[in-house]
């Protein structure tokens, strides 16, 4: 635990001294919070790397010890969790085929759309689909067959 407060505490000690040089320099609060946070993260990337890694070190071995008192390596624990973010990844994913349901017109909307007859639309009969395959396909336009 204690390389993780030591990165912890760093961290915040980077925070406070950036928001302490902004505050000086006269930024406005908001301005003031979020540039040193940005700040300070950019910051403890560059010069806290020796305390992140052996924090990171740390959280590691203490999931495999975890993962072993329940039987588990750390390559199974791996597998099951990326095993269980595919399943919640499929199970909120759209399927491919769906199409959303269209939405419904507002009384508005219909008062407001002119209202259009629309002629039924009949299929061709198959003796006329028959008479034009037996012309050979003739199209009656110049310059084709």
């Amino acid at each position: 635990m204690v390389p993780l407060l030591k990165y912890s505490v760093l961290r915040l000690a980077l925070f406070v001294g950036v928001l302490a040089v902004l505050a000086v320099l006269r930024a406005g609060p908001v301005i003031a919070i979020v540039g040193a946070a940005v700040i300070s993260m950019m910051l403890s990337y560059i010069f806290l790397r020796g305390p992140r890694d052996q924090a990171a070190s740390q959280l590691a071995e203490r999931v495999e010890r975890r993962a072993a008192r329940r039987g588990l390596s750390a390559r199974a624990l791996d597998e099951a969790h990326e095993d269980a973010a595919a399943r919640a990844h499929h199970a909120a994913a759209p399927e491919p085929h769906a199409t959303p349901e269209p939405e419904a017109a507002s009384e508005a909307q219909v008062a407001r759309e002119p209202q259009v007859a629309r002629e039924p639309q009949v299929a061709p009969e198959p003796q006329a689909v028959t008479e034009l395959a037996e012309e050979g396909g003739r199209s009656g336009r110049p310059g084709r067959p």
